[in-house]
């Protein structure tokens, strides 16, 4: 992922360094989106991405994706 102000799933100010609060609301909301039917196939790629990336920084995962 690259360096930016927002987080990549709902927008919100990352205000830095992102905790690990932030960083599983995050991976919550890429569940959100992931489970409706409507999101784009381009974006849900993205989503899915990202929630498999922050679900491993979060140590949900064993391993990374």
């Amino acid at each position: 992922m690259c360096r930016t102000e927002r987080s990549p799933i709902t927008g919100a100010d990352a205000g830095g360094t992102p905790n690990l609060p932030l960083l599983t609301a995050e991976v919550d909301a890429a569940l959100v989106q992931l489970g409706d039917p409507a999101i784009p196939e381009g974006s849900r790629e993205y989503v899915r991405g990202a929630h498999e990336a922050l679900a491993w920084i979060c140590g949900q995962r064993d391993e990374a994706a």
